[in-house]
């Protein structure tokens, strides 16, 4: 292996909460860390731009669950497709469960950003798990019933073209019943997939330890009723 380009630390853990569910990405100007519920901005070379600071901090004045809790489960990923940063944690508590998506309105992560909140009702989305690709921010969970009885994987898409100009966004999903901890495909670098290909989500089989499930996610945004989960 080559050595590092560039090496600097992080944050530690804030709040000290365990496991640390350590996450981060870099752009072309910026690297973004999350640690369990906190996040910092760096820049490329190890400068401390902003935080360390609580993750709510992204929803702060945007009401709800999202702004009060802070709960974590962090990812943050660079749209490099856009030049985009996507933000998200959990909001849990009480009878209904949330997933909190923020996507920068421009390349800067200090500037501002379009704030969702989606709803998932008794659904704990544990573990969730974030891909960027062309026609949405496809998103994986873990699903409990009431934060306790698992109940399934489910895979989401999000609208990413409503997202990014902070238009009203839906989503839609899937469950897959022989599947658990999935996770969704992820573009990396400039050069987007073949135009109109699905989204491959891939899994271990809960029948099976030495099983795996792959899946592909095509979503009609204009037609719901035609997307299809295989």
């Amino acid at each position: 292996m080559p050595d590092p380009i560039q090496n600097f630390p992080g944050m530690a853990s804030p709040n000290r909460l365990n496991p640390p569910d350590t996450n981060g990405d870099i752009g072309p100007d910026h690297f973004v860390q999350m640690v369990n519920v906190s996040f910092a901005v760096y820049s490329r070379t190890g400068t401390l731009l902003f935080g360390p600071v609580n993750n709510n901090t992204v929803w702060g004045g945007f009401g709800g669950k999202c702004q009060n809790n802070n709960n974590g489960d962090p990812i943050v990923q660079y749209d490099g497709l856009a030049d985009r940063w996507v933000i998200s944690q959990l909001a849990v508590g009480g009878v209904d469960y949330y997933e909190c998506i923020a996507v920068s309105a421009t390349p800067d992560p200090l500037g501002a950003y379009h704030r969702y909140a989606f709803n998932y009702g008794n659904q704990l989305p544990d573990y969730p798990k974030l891909g960027v690709w062309p026609d949405g921010y496809y998103l994986t969970y873990n699903m409990y019933e009431n934060g306790s009885t698992f109940t399934g994987a489910t895979t989401c898409a999000i609208e990413r073209r409503a997202m990014l100009v902070g238009a009203p966004a839906t989503q839609q999903c899937f469950q897959s019943d022989d599947a658990l901890s999935i996770l969704p495909s992820d573009v990396d670098g400039p050069t987007p997939p073949p135009l109109g290909s699905p989204n491959y989500v891939l899994g271990e089989g809960t029948t099976s330890n030495d099983a795996l499930s792959m899946y592909r996610f095509a979503v009609d945004w204009d037609i719901p009723a035609m997307s299809t989960f295989t």
